[in-house]
């Protein structure tokens, strides 16, 4: 199963390394094509060794070593390249900054506003009041989301041209990061698919009916949004070799001296969807996980009972409130051994979707929360152990139990204690806190705790 994955990792890795160098891959493949056909036809004009020496000839074998030494150069410096990520050369890593650079202006995640829509006001906000952990938020748009849904419009894809055109017009910048990452996660036995993924291609918007949404992939993502606020440095002198802050999807309004995050319909990050939820079980449990180390996200962390991202394939069609609640009981049912249950993803657990923010580290990135009642006690629970750390031996735990909904907010006061908490999990608690709040009863008859 390892070897399968590693396979499939490094078949995904090329494959989109040719696409970020498409000019210097076709360059040696056609290198490689006159090396074959020149050899080829070389050896058959002299299969009986006459006339070895023609004009002919001559050119055929200058033909070979010429392709040859420019098809053997483009994999050296190719090969070169690569071990400088490797620690071959030098010892790099990848980190986030505090202070962001833009054009010629320096600004942090915790100074990014965003434009009122309509009655909905968002903030600027964090749930454990600490710089790295920053979203924009509004408890007006969650309150809206909890009544009404948009149509889900596919875009015609566009949206990704306009994605693609981004990457591989900065791909001298952006390569290197590419790169890192794939021998990282190899070093470190990490998971790193290119998966195809759900993106939104504008706002929730109140004057729209409608959200946008694009295929596209992981990778796309990840040289975008997520190295929006990363540089590469060598480790003994911090030299910063590459900064791809530049690339952060936020403007500077000179008039209020303020800085404002993009909207999505304008931001060239790619801007895959996050969904998260927590789940009660039916013998009234809530239950949170732990993030393994075999992740990209959230390692060692503390997360919702399922985290993940939005695949193309999770979308009902017409409906962007159903295509996200089905994504979060999808995680939820990967994640929490719903393959061992004769239920499917839909029987599995009801959703409701809670609340929605844009997380500011990973690039104004779209997430959505929600909170599941399961149609499965505890013990039938089996955490998926490749993404997620078995919790039975340790000291903390990771099991609630609940006497009525109620007990709510002694327990969301109770996890945020535990500390290591992830984002998404901090944000669940905050909107399903909210939620309880407004929607008591409503809540109640969701969890059917009593």
């Amino acid at each position: 199963m390892l070897k399968l994955k590693s396979y499939r990792m490094t078949m995904d890795f090329y494959k989109y390394l040719f696409m970020l160098n498409q000019s210097k891959g076709i360059g040696l493949i056609i290198n490689l094509f006159i090396f074959l056909v020149s050899l080829i036809t070389l050896v058959y004009n002299n299969r009986n060794f006459v006339n070895a020496m023609n004009d002919f000839n001559l050119i055929m074998l200058f033909l070979v070593g010429y392709s040859l030494f420019n098809a053997t150069w483009s994999m050296i410096e190719k090969y070169k390249e690569i071990q400088e990520f490797i620690g071959k050369n030098k010892l790099i890593e990848m980190t986030t900054k505090t202070n962001l650079v833009k054009d010629e202006f320096v600004f942090q995640l915790d100074k990014i506003n965003s434009e009122k829509r309509g009655n909905w006001l968002f903030e600027n906000f964090s749930p454990d009041s600490t710089s790295e952990n920053r979203v924009v938020r509004s408890e007006d748009l969650n309150n809206y989301l909890w009544d009404y849904d948009f149509e889900l419009k596919k875009d015609d894809g566009t949206r990704e041209k306009k994605i693609k055109k981004f990457i591989i017009k900065n791909r001298e910048i952006i390569t290197p990061f590419f790169q890192y990452k794939y021998y990282n996660s190899k070093r470190k036995n990490q998971n790193f698919f290119n998966e195809t993924k759900l993106c939104m291609s504008s706002d929730i918007n109140p004057k729209r009916s409608y959200v946008s949404c694009h295929k596209s992939n992981y990778y796309n993502s990840f040289l975008t949004n997520e190295i929006s606020t990363s540089v590469l440095k060598r480790i003994e002198d911090a030299t910063i070799i590459y900064d791809a802050s530049n690339f952060y999807p936020c403007e500077y309004n000179r008039a209020e001296d303020k800085y404002y995050l993009q909207s999505i319909d304008k931001s060239e990050m790619n801007n895959h969807i996050g969904a998260s939820t927590l789940a009660v079980t039916d013998d009234n449990y809530l239950v949170i996980r732990k993030q393994g180390a075999g992740t990209q996200q959230n390692i060692n962390k503390y997360v919702p009972t399922g985290s993940g991202s939005c695949n193309w394939s999770d979308i009902k069609e017409g409906s962007f409130r159903s295509t996200i609640e089905y994504s979060m009981k999808r995680e939820l049912w990967e994640e929490n051994g719903g393959r061992n249950h004769k239920s499917g993803i839909d029987e599995f657990a009801e959703t409701k979707l809670l609340g929605y923010f844009r997380w500011l580290k990973r690039g104004g990135k779209p997430e959505f929360v929600g909170i599941s009642k399961l149609n499965c006690s505890l013990d039938q629970l089996t955490p998926d152990h490749n993404e997620l750390i078995d919790m039975n031996s340790k000291a903390d735990t990771d099991t609630f139990y609940l006497e009525s909904v109620d007990d709510l907010p002694k327990v969301i006061k109770e996890i945020k204690q535990i500390g290591n908490t992830s984002l998404p999990l901090l944000m669940s608690l905050d909107a399903l806190k909210q939620f309880y709040q407004h929607r008591r009863d409503e809540l109640d008859q969701l969890l059917k705790l009593g």
